[in-house]
């Protein structure tokens, strides 16, 4: 009888295979967990050191801990566009309702004939369009640089908030 051999990625699959398999034969864990000790000794059964296995984990919680600063770094610039879009679309609804206001006054005024009113529309519209331009962009080293300075900000009031709840439960006992 001929020794069956495996290609390193058969025998990877394979033992991950049996490892997932062991794991949900488990009792101890309801979640199909390994206990450390446990996965200490499956790595030594495949002739895997200690040493080697601590690497790997060290290295698998370092990845973790950048993908959640990662998706934490996203989450706040996708709030700091929300924050700049929502201190710029009030200014475009005020723009739009005194504007018709003025419009309104200056047609009933003039014999329904634009006149004056053109001008407070061109003036306030080219700044409500600066606005835009700087505002809304979500990329670029202006963004970029307003981005840092928002979250320096942000941090800054967590904080001090944090540091205005302990001096709140020192004082009550807490």
């Amino acid at each position: 009888m001929q020794k069956q051999t495996y290609r390193k990625d058969e025998a990877e699959q394979i033992l991950t295979e049996a490892v997932r398999r062991a794991a949900q034969a488990e009792t101890s864990s309801p979640a199909g967990e390994i206990s450390h000790e446990r996965l200490l000794a499956m790595a030594e059964e495949l002739g895997v050191d200690a040493a080697t296995l601590e690497a790997v984990l060290r290295d698998q919680e370092s990845q973790r801990e950048a993908e959640k600063e990662r998706e934490v770094e996203q989450q706040e610039r996708r709030d700091f566009a929300a924050h700049r879009r929502g201190k710029f679309w009030p200014q475009v609804w005020s723009y739009i309702s005194v504007n018709a206001l003025l419009l309104g006054i200056n047609l009933l005024t003039n014999d329904w004939q634009i006149s004056w009113a053109v001008w407070p529309m061109l003036g306030w519209g080219v700044g409500l369009f600066g606005q835009a331009v700087n505002l809304l962009p979500a990329g670029g080293e202006a963004f970029e640089n307003a981005f840092q300075e928002w979250r320096k900000a942000q941090r800054r009031k967590a904080k001090r908030k944090a540091q205005e709840q302990a001096a709140s439960d020192s004082s009550t006992g807490k």
